[in-house]
């Protein structure tokens, strides 16, 4: 009598094959580092929405001949006499956000006077910028929740001395050592 071997693997073989896999996948998963890269990303998107903010409003100012739209309106971008170019932060707002009833200087990781706001006028939203941006919530339990408190954004704008704009995310992440994220045009 003659005995029949069907090709195949042992289950010890399997187990050995299962086990090496899962080291493989244990390391690359330690080595990527997911929560970095989601404070990464997330700083990205701070990044990204102040530069589409400050693009927005430098293409609104060439649109309209050199001037900042919202003249004469108060709190907006445009109006000289209660947005003023001296170079302090103001936090960026909805529209017909009444900066006493909202901005306190603790929101903010660089210095923002108390009640201190701006906003961009009609016109930005739908033809500059498709929505006003918000910046992502911080994983860091004493950041502030931009998105709960829905008149303001999380950028900061300030009007420079030389004619430059300069707009800022309020806080990085605390576990990147917190970058300040602005650019100035």
């Amino acid at each position: 009598m003659r005995k029949t071997y069907t090709k195949g693997f042992t289950l010890i073989e399997l187990l050995i094959a299962i086990a090496i896999v899962g080291i493989i996948a244990v390391v690359a998963f330690v080595a990527l580092n997911p929560a970095k890269r989601l404070l990464d990303s997330r700083n990205a998107k701070r990044y990204t929405d102040v530069s589409a903010i400050l693009e927005a409003i430098k293409v609104a100012q060439v649109d309209d001949g050199g001037a900042y739209k919202g003249s004469g309106t108060a709190g907006a971008l445009g109006d000289e006499a209660t947005v003023p170019s001296n170079g302090a932060n103001r936090m960026i707002v909805s529209s017909g956000t009444t900066c006493a009833a909202r901005v306190v200087d603790t929101d903010c990781d660089v210095a923002i006077a108390l009640n201190s706001c701006v906003f961009l006028p009609a016109g930005y939203i739908g033809t500059y910028l498709s929505a006003l941006p918000e910046s992502p919530t911080s994983a860091d339990a004493l950041r502030i929740d931009w998105n709960a408190l829905a008149l303001e954004t999380g950028y900061y704008l300030k009007k420079n001395l030389n004619g430059t704009i300069t707009v800022g995310s309020c806080d990085g992440e605390p576990e990147t050592g917190g970058p300040v994220i602005e650019i100035t045009r």
